[in-house]
């Protein structure tokens, strides 16, 4: 049986026997996305959570719980594709009316700016938490560029820091 990696299943003496054996914090990121009647919604998602475990079991580390939701619902995903909002909407129960640009009621730049604050904050309470190296791990490929982004303020603010965590961004 495989260890378990996991880092809200772990308890206090558990995570820190793995965080000092190997300080890597695996933060996957991904979405809640339409990706047809066949798959579930969750599937990029699931797909990073999954490779981050096997790396962790594999190299070292630990996982924490996969981030699902805060990215920008206007673009990149195919809800915002809003020639088929209504297929999509239908196939859901939904009316089309939820997928239309403004119902968030965030301009595109402010969900991507909150977006980018979001994964600053995890980055810095996985710092605060004793990681050495935070892996954000894009399961959603667009996701990359905000965690990309959001890796080099982190560095940029900690470059004074000697003790401070590698930012590090991977897509699966």
């Amino acid at each position: 049986m495989a260890r378990e990696v996991r880092y809200e299943w772990l308890r206090p003496a558990q995570i820190v026997e793995a965080r000092q054996a190997c300080p890597v914090a695996y933060v996957p990121i991904g979405t809640i996305e339409w990706h047809g009647v066949h798959n579930p919604i969750g599937l990029d998602t699931l797909k990073i959570h999954a490779l981050c475990i096997r790396c962790a079991q594999q190299g070292g580390g630990l996982v924490f719980p996969p981030l699902f939701y805060g990215e920008n619902r206007e673009e990149a995903l195919m809800e915002a594709n809003y020639a088929r909002a209504k297929e999509i909407a239908e196939a859901m129960g939904l009316p089309p009316e939820n997928f239309a640009p403004g119902y968030m009621k965030r301009s595109a730049a402010e969900q991507n700016a909150a977006y980018h604050q979001l994964l600053l904050h995890i980055l810095r309470e996985a710092q605060s938490l004793g990681f050495k190296v935070v892996v954000l791990a894009a399961g959603h490929y667009p996701l990359i560029d905000h965690a990309r982004a959001a890796a080099c303020v982190f560095h940029q603010e900690q470059r004074q820091n000697p003790h401070a965590a590698i930012p590090w961004v991977f897509t699966g």
